[in-house]
């Protein structure tokens, strides 16, 4: 699933990413259209969760993160918080582009979601593209 337009993320706040598009969901269920922002497991099992997301440069100093959530129901403190990735990007470089990758075993329903921080004084765009914002769940064995 990818973000196929941009998200705004508001300065200093916690912003659910959604994915408004996907390339590949052999089930039909592990991303829809009626929850954006969730990649849910569609059989019992254990999963690869590999989530980016690029965010447009700055003329100013930016600090970040991206939280990645289980059953949060959109809410950045709901859920289990499974995995947190800091970042830092000086003034003027290039995108910033936060990436984690994880293995978890997910029931048939639980799903994932990733949030981003971000603080750069103002708010922040995502580049949109299926290789920019994007996320993927590979189903690797069963439980």
């Amino acid at each position: 699933a990818y973000d196929g337009a941009t998200v705004s993320c508001v300065n200093a706040t916690a912003t659910l990413i959604t994915f408004d598009s996907e390339m590949y969901d052999t089930t039909g269920t592990m991303h829809t259209g009626g929850s954006p922002s969730r990649l849910v497991a569609p059989i019992d099992g254990l999963y690869e969760y590999d989530v980016m997301i690029a965010i447009a440069a700055t003329t100013t100093y930016t600090a970040g993160l991206l939280n990645v959530r289980q059953n949060a129901a959109g809410a950045s403190g709901g859920g289990t918080s499974l995995q947190n990735t800091g970042f830092i990007i000086a003034a003027a470089q290039t995108n910033v582009t936060p990436r984690t990758v994880f293995a978890r075993a997910l029931v048939a329903g639980d799903y994932l979601e990733a949030f981003i921080t971000q603080t750069s004084g103002s708010n922040r765009s995502t580049i949109a593209g299926a290789y920019s914002t994007r996320a993927f769940l590979r189903y690797i064995a069963s439980s």
